[in-house]
């Protein structure tokens, strides 16, 4: 009789563990998510959200206004400081955040995948946003 239990035991844990296993394995649970988020003072950074805390980006990248009004996208981790490859955000501070499309060329991006990313709408020769892995000079804004 107690075979009995063991071998139901057993069964019940192993069908959870399959169940779960396809659950993960045909949903988008676990897939990664882009986003956007916008802060007060209009800083605009771009990132993978955290599964677990909306307020956390991993591969942080962040919009960088040059005084000649030209675009640069900046990688966090490549500022002066070294700092590390994550972003928490205070709550309060946050406007809005919303999600990046699959095909949006700043996941490629912040996959570190491509070096430069051109508008889709602008050609090649009118472009105005560049991109950079390394660090800025003009930090003390």
């Amino acid at each position: 009789m107690r075979k009995n239990y063991l071998y139901l035991g057993f069964s019940i844990i192993s069908g959870f563990l399959v169940g779960l296993l396809l659950v993960f394995s045909f949903t988008n649970i676990f897939k990664p998510k882009y986003v956007m988020i916008v802060v007060e003072g209009g800083n605009i950074y771009f990132g993978e959200r955290s599964l677990f805390n909306p307020y956390k980006i991993s591969h942080p990248v962040f919009v960088n206004v040059s005084q000649d009004g030209n675009l640069s996208l900046q990688r966090f981790s490549d500022a002066v400081w070294r700092p590390q490859d994550f972003i928490y955000f205070n709550p309060q501070k946050v406007i809005f955040w919303t999600y990046l499309k699959d095909d949006s060329q700043l996941i490629d991006f912040i996959k570190n995948k491509t070096r430069i990313l051109a508008p889709q709408n602008q050609p090649q020769s009118q472009q105005n946003i560049t991109t950079s892995s390394t660090s800025t000079q003009n930090l003390g804004r």
